[in-house]
């Protein structure tokens, strides 16, 4: 009995040293975010300080911080869009029809999403070049869909698996098309698995630098890009508490939207995938 209780104590005390190692860094940009030049200049860690909003309103007004998130939201929300809507007819042709060579499919969709993102982007940067819409929004939601498209097809197909055929078949029996069955029946019963997949897919859209630093041209930077503008320079420790502040800015929306959709999110990743 001793034993047992000093192994749960060895395990808490683990996971508290775990926790504490992840948001140790979240913890110091938050602070660096309301402390004035000053105070960074101090390079000290201390706690006790005159707190600021400076950095804040600099972002707004002088960094076109609304601007860039902005950009940020439409690409996140039509890229996830056109995925789902691309992706999950494709899980569920790929789950339910006899289609030669299924599994190799598969791999390459998943190869796609492991392979480095540089080995597409430079063909599709000079691709949208020749036809003349590089730098457009258009082309980098085309090319932000490498992101969450693969994982989209490969984590659905799971979920569609779980789905019993026989419930479709006796939506064929009173009179449904397979179309109908699918909206009907397919759909709600994999609400979960497409709540989790538009969390999974808004958060890794919502965090790349590579391809909207290659493939966005001036109206169409992300946040993540307006991060460039504060490393380098003279004038270092201004650029801290502006650097922190943007940060936040980035995070908290992140924050916002995975506590929302938590219970579905943790309930798509208990079920259907095998």
């Amino acid at each position: 009995m001793v034993k047992i209780k000093v192994i749960n104590i060895f395990r808490y005390l683990a996971i508290l040293i775990a926790l504490i190692l992840s948001l140790l860094p979240v913890f110091v940009v938050i602070l660096n975010s309301f402390k004035s030049p000053a105070e960074l200049q101090k390079l000290s860690m201390s706690f006790f300080f005159k707190p600021t909003l400076d950095n804040y309103i600099d972002i707004v007004r002088e960094c076109e911080f609304l601007f860039q998130l902005k950009n940020t939201l439409f690409m996140v929300i039509v890229t996830v869009s056109l995925s789902a809507i691309i992706g999950i007819p494709a899980a569920y042709s790929l789950s339910r029809a006899k289609i030669l060579f299924k599994n190799w499919i598969m791999f390459f969709v998943l190869l796609v999403r492991f392979l480095p993102y540089i080995m597409f982007i430079i063909p599709l940067f000079i691709l949208m070049t020749r036809l003349g819409i590089s730098g457009t929004q258009f082309s980098l939601f085309l090319t932000m869909m490498m992101i969450p498209l693969p994982i989209t097809i490969w984590l659905m197909k799971g979920f569609f698996d779980d789905i019993p055929v026989d419930v479709e078949e006796a939506a064929y029996i009173d009179g449904s098309s397979r179309f109908g069955a699918f909206l009907r029946i397919v759909i709600p019963s994999a609400t979960p698995g497409i709540a989790a997949i538009i969390v999974l897919s808004t958060i890794f859209t919502w965090n790349q630098l590579l391809i909207p630093l290659i493939m966005a041209g001036s109206e169409s930077r992300t946040v993540i890009i307006g991060l460039l503008q504060f490393i380098g320079g003279e004038t270092c420790f201004a650029r801290v508490g502006l650097m922190s502040a943007w940060i936040v800015g980035i995070i908290v929306p992140a924050i916002i939207i995975s506590l929302i959709v938590n219970k579905y999110m943790v309930k798509g990743f208990t079920q259907g995938v095998d």
